[in-house]
């Protein structure tokens, strides 16, 4: 009996010195206030680099983007093609240019109706002229033979030879003659009359059928 109550003497001097010390009791723990701390902690972390990544941002020295070194454009001039006219027929029913080259004369001959082309020669220095009709031409070489021609064959017909014939006077001399061409009637019977303007002297002569066809 003795050491039980000395035991509750013991218990009972225990709890009077605590409550004179008067100690706070400590509290539980509580698991839900450590959550709500540490994401509070993050979310304060997480604002707080934003903001300086903001601030950076915004106080950085704007960077400059180097000049890139292009070749200066050059002007490039665009020709459109065209689409060549067709030829008037009463104004290009045949055209003749002369060419004079080595080998002696060309004449280019085109034909409008049908866009034919081609070069009649070499032939030796002379005058030329196309009948009314255009059927045909006459060649007069400065020596005196006179050719007759029809459009678009190459051929030549020999129509007479006035050095023979002993009737222009420039011919007779071996001067150079010049001689102008014209025609008398109507196809299919042309002829030519072939006048000599240094002698003032003129002739007629007929032309072959073949020719005026």
């Amino acid at each position: 009996m003795l050491r039980k109550s000395k035991f509750f003497s013991l218990m009972i001097l225990l709890v009077g010195w605590l409550a004179a010390c008067n100690l706070p009791r400590a509290a539980a723990p509580d698991p839900m206030q450590d959550i709500l701390t540490i994401v509070a902690s993050q979310v304060s972390a997480l604002s707080t680099g934003t903001a300086l990544a903001v601030q950076s941002t915004q106080t950085a020295a704007p960077t400059s983007t180097p000049a890139l070194n292009l070749p200066t454009p050059t002007q490039t001039l665009i020709y459109l093609a065209s689409a060549t006219p067709t030829p008037n027929l009463l104004e290009c029913p045949l055209i003749i240019n002369l060419e004079d080259t080595r080998n002696g004369d060309f004449l280019h001959i085109r034909r409008c109706a049908d866009n034919l082309e081609y070069d009649l020669g070499p032939l030796a220095k002379g005058a030329y002229a196309a009948s009314p009709n255009y059927a045909f031409l006459v060649y007069v070489t400065n020596d005196g033979m006179v050719y007759a021609a029809k459009i678009g064959e190459k051929g030549l017909i020999q129509i007479v030879d006035l050095s023979k014939e002993r009737y222009f006077t420039a011919i007779n001399r071996k001067v150079i003659p010049r001689f102008v061409m014209t025609f008398k009637d109507q196809a299919p019977q042309y002829q030519l009359i072939l006048s000599e303007q240094k002698f003032k002297q003129k002739r007629v002569y007929f032309l072959p059928a073949a020719i005026q066809e």
